[in-house]
């Protein structure tokens, strides 16, 4: 089964990759929202072959997830390999394609399979109510780049004294 969304985002594609590869950002995340979270490879950055173990709730039952990084290449792609306990499997895949120096569109797409007649009848189920499912991922999609842009300006923000200046009382 596969889903795919694009949006465009009011950064630059380096200033959008440099968000999606926040690896911090994206743990504290998925804590916050009730995960928990093992990353296997000690490196802090992202890169070929990061992994980690997630485990989430999902219809009242406790999920494993395995979330490996298969592909980088720099302002351009980001593709993952994910496994989810041996019941399914799956890539998810991030594409950015600059449109200006400040605008870059980003494709989001998330293919899953079944591998077992339980994780086929969940499928099923998504198929059911398939454009359910299609507004929902692209109302994330969309959520997700209002949230690089908002991450964006704050660092932007920042970086100017902005941020500096209001605090202090001056702005």
């Amino acid at each position: 089964m596969r889903f795919s969304s694009r949006d465009n985002v009011e950064c630059s594609a380096q200033d959008v990759f440099r968000h999606l590869v926040d690896v911090d950002y994206f743990e504290r995340l998925a804590i916050q929202r009730g995960a928990k979270i093992e990353r296997l490879s000690g490196e802090e950055a992202l890169e070929v072959g990061s992994v980690w173990n997630v485990w989430f709730t999902y219809r009242a039952r406790k999920r494993k997830m395995r979330f490996e990084i298969e592909e980088i290449q720099p302002n351009t792609r980001i593709q993952a390999k994910l496994d989810f306990q041996s019941r399914m499997k799956g890539t998810f895949l991030i594409e950015l394609i600059p449109i200006s120096e400040e605008k870059t569109r980003m494709i989001v797409g998330l293919e899953v399979e079944a591998l077992t007649l339980s994780a086929r009848l969940l499928l099923q189920s998504f198929k059911l109510s398939r454009r359910l499912f299609d507004a929902r991922y692209a109302q994330w999609v969309d959520g997700f780049a209002r949230n690089i842009e908002e991450r964006n300006r704050n660092v932007d923000a920042v970086n100017s004294g902005e941020a500096l200046t209001k605090v202090a009382g001056f702005g």
